[in-house]
């Protein structure tokens, strides 16, 4: 009898979790798989660690080799990943070849900074900036701690090994901006905000649409399925949208509303895919809100407890608990 009931427990275990459609990602040892790292399209911080994580096959894989303390770090590309680490207080770069079949930190420059000039305990961690064109890495120091925002920047040049404190002057501004950011600029026309006159209403209500040919008619309301009015305080007014970016297959998109005054103005981080089905608000504050795309166009953002992806059929997978990460989309 006894063995007949552990039988059954074991059954009913099996397929409980066979059941589970949103699994956690599984756990991958950097000795595990030759180049353990390739395709791994984002880097996850937690006490002074850092963890890829690779969408395609869904895994977590710690960086173990890094015995350093790891503040924060950028994608520069698709196989090279730069970070900064703090060394008796002070503050170094490093970086790690993804495609590497044994990944291991390799040490660049000290960035001549000290962890107080890129820290503070209300302001947290300055960025680490990032420009694909040229190729160029900075990171941010100098804090106006009133408006919490570093002030000055500091750049390395990884193809002459060199640093530069501000914008080199050997290097073109056009030259040195970021693709994406250009991508970001061109794709502003594809977006309109179009306020829509409400009958009985003191005021008109703002919409957000997706205009795929300027020369027609056509237009999709990616807004209209979000209770945007539940977001609203006090000081609220209708959403006034900023375009943040589309996936890398174009075919969903995130933006900020904001509902309410602050500092920069409040709202809702907002997901939603271009034909309008699919419509999300995320995260309370799309101000330094954390989120970035993956490889397979699934968006990540932190939520409330950990991060999150969300597809665009809409459906959501916790996959860590941390708060801080980069994408390299």
């Amino acid at each position: 009898m006894k063995k007949t009931l552990l039988l059954l427990f074991a059954v009913l275990a099996f397929g409980l979790l066979g059941c589970d459609r949103n699994p956690l990602p599984t756990q991958t040892k950097t000795s595990d798989a030759v180049a353990p790292l390739k395709g791994c399209d984002m880097a996850i911080f937690d006490d002074g660690k850092v963890t890829f994580f690779n969408s395609r096959t869904n895994s977590l894989i710690p960086f173990a080799d890094e015995q350093d303390r790891v503040i924060k770090g950028v994608f520069l590309n698709e196989n090279e990943f730069y970070y900064t680490v703090v060394i008796d207080d002070e503050l170094y770069l490093k970086k790690v070849d993804l495609l590497a079949s044994h990944p291991a930190p390799v040490m660049l420059t000290d960035w001549d900074l000290k962890l107080s000039d890129c820290f503070d305990d209300n302001c947290g961690y300055a960025p680490m900036l990032r420009y694909s064109n040229v190729p160029m890495i900075g990171i941010q120091h100098n804090l106006e701690k009133m408006y919490c925002e570093f002030m000055d920047d500091r750049y390395y040049l990884p193809d002459d090994n060199t640093k530069s404190e501000g914008w080199p002057d050997d290097v073109n501004m056009g030259d040195g901006a970021d693709e994406q950011e250009i991508q970001l600029l061109n794709d502003q026309d594809l977006f309109k905000q179009v306020d829509v006159e409400v009958e009985g209403a003191d005021e008109d209500k703002s919409y957000y649409y997706y205009v795929p040919d300027e020369s027609s008619d056509e237009r999709i309301c990616i807004s209209d399925k979000i209770d945007l009015d539940s977001f609203k305080g006090e000081y609220s007014y209708e959403p006034q949208f900023e375009l943040l970016g589309l996936n890398p297959q174009r075919d969903c998109v995130v933006y900020g509303a904001a509902v309410d005054f602050g500092h920069v103005g409040y709202g809702p981080l907002c997901f939603a895919t271009l034909d309008g089905k699919v419509q999300k608000a995320l995260c309370y504050d799309y101000n330094g809100a954390c989120f970035g795309w993956l490889a397979n166009g699934k968006l990540a953002y932190f939520g409330n407890d950990g991060i999150y992806v969300v597809s665009p059929d809409g459906t959501e997978q916790k996959i860590a608990s941390p708060r801080e990460f980069v994408t390299s989309y």
